[in-house]
């Protein structure tokens, strides 16, 4: 099967984690309880060395929750911080501490749709409640912005969690690709991987070619319809 890239700009949250992070962040620490947080002096970056995350890395990570908690000192209903902070909370296994963060960007700004998708990550990854997750995952996408990477991780909990709503899958990425005319392709490689593993080589095939005419010089793509219409042949 083919491999996607992604079709939508990172959100501004994740781009400022890279730049702190750098090549990865290796395992995530499960310390949800009793968040060290709310302890004199805050959370103490020694707390979190054996992450399998470089000293430096960690030191950063809680410099930067010290400048966010001073942003939002001033500026409480900061949307951007809020996120990020959650997001750091969440990387460092501070899950309570995210989820309190994610909430409060939640209730501040209802119509956003970011802070519904880093919720939905949290409640997925984190919490394990794949309803909720699910839940948070169609608010997300119906607030919007919408972005395919929302679609893509709605479709696969459906996919992997939901088999009653599999058949929804190729109606919500259809829907994906009408909202956003620009990334159309993002979803028609989205549905040839999903009716190839359905081993429906004529749906497959289908969005091949509707990929291709919105990328003609891609020869991924080329070598995939390939590839499917030898399968079909031989099925």
């Amino acid at each position: 099967m083919i491999h996607h890239k992604k079709g939508q700009a990172v959100a501004f949250f994740i781009i400022v984690i890279i730049v702190i992070v750098g090549l990865g962040f290796g395992l995530r620490a499960l310390r949800t309880q009793n968040s060290t947080d709310s302890q004199p002096g805050g959370l103490q970056a020694k707390d979190y060395y054996n992450q399998g995350r470089s000293v430096e890395t960690v030191d950063k990570m809680v410099a930067r929750i010290t400048e966010l908690k001073t942003l939002l000192a001033t500026s409480p209903t900061d949307y951007e911080a809020l996120n990020e902070l959650g997001v750091i909370y969440q990387l460092l296994g501070e899950n309570q501490l995210a989820l309190q963060t994610f909430e409060t960007a939640a209730t501040t700004w209802p119509d956003e749709g970011l802070v519904q998708a880093n919720l939905a990550e949290l409640y997925l990854y984190e919490f394990k409640d794949i309803q909720r997750a699910e839940e948070l995952y169609r608010g997300a996408i119906e607030k919007g912005p919408p972005r395919t990477d929302w679609y893509r991780a709605l479709a696969d909990l459906w996919l992997s969690e939901f088999p009653e709503k599999v058949n929804g899958i190729e109606p919500l990425m259809l829907a994906g690709a009408e909202r956003m005319e620009a990334n159309q392709r993002e979803f028609y490689t989205y549905l040839i991987d999903f009716f190839w593993s359905q081993k429906d080589f004529d749906k497959a095939i289908e969005y091949a070619h509707k990929a291709i005419a919105e990328s003609p010089d891609d020869d991924l793509l080329q070598d995939t319809l390939r590839q499917l219409e030898e399968l079909k042949q031989n099925s």
